[in-house]
């Protein structure tokens, strides 16, 4: 009787934990710099309600969904393809300031992401359901155009800065202290 408790026991234990084991845990990642799934501290805008919030039962026509924007092609007057729109930046009121564009390499190598005020896209629909981003803007200027940084790109240089600089300062010769030539 007992050779079989121990076995049945082992059994149990290994049926009751396989649904937690097999459940699959989401972890963040920070080492996309386009995804950021909070604001940075100090930049939430302060929210009060009044009164019920209203609610949209329909996109108004003319709208367009930022679901159908990002990875949406776009091209420049002469219809040379500039990129794919990669995110939307939105300011702390909410409003869409800006239009992250991965432009550029060749099936995803070498490409950069350029940045461009949102009023500076053109909307256009060629017919309905179909839409065109249009950038005034040539290939060599979006070549030469500055490369986007997120804030988290922008906080982990800062904080690789001053790892380098704290490193240096921890391997630099006391004042005074004869220095070996190597």
């Amino acid at each position: 009787m007992k050779r079989n408790i121990v076995p049945a026991t082992i059994a149990a234990l290994a049926l009751s934990l396989s649904p937690a084991l097999a459940q699959e845990t989401s972890q963040p990642r920070e080492a996309d710099p386009m995804i950021q799934e909070t604001m940075p501290e100090g930049d939430a805008p302060e929210i009060a309600f009044e009164g019920v919030t209203p609610f949209l039962a329909q996109q108004e026509s003319g709208h367009w969904l930022s679901s159908n924007l990002i990875g949406q092609e776009v091209t420049n007057p002469a219809g040379d393809t500039i990129g794919e729109v990669a995110a939307l930046e939105i300011d702390g009121e909410g409003k869409v300031v800006g239009v992250v564009i991965e432009a550029g390499g060749f099936l995803g190598l070498g490409t950069k992401l350029i940045g461009v005020p949102y009023d500076a896209v053109e909307h256009s629909k060629v017919e309905p359901g179909d839409q065109t981003l249009v950038i005034k803007a040539s290939l060599d200027e979006v070549d030469a155009a500055p490369a986007f940084l997120t804030s988290l790109q922008i906080r982990q240089a800062e904080e690789a800065a001053k790892a380098r600089q704290e490193a240096e300062q921890l391997n630099a010769p006391a004042v005074g202290e004869p220095q070996t030539a190597q």
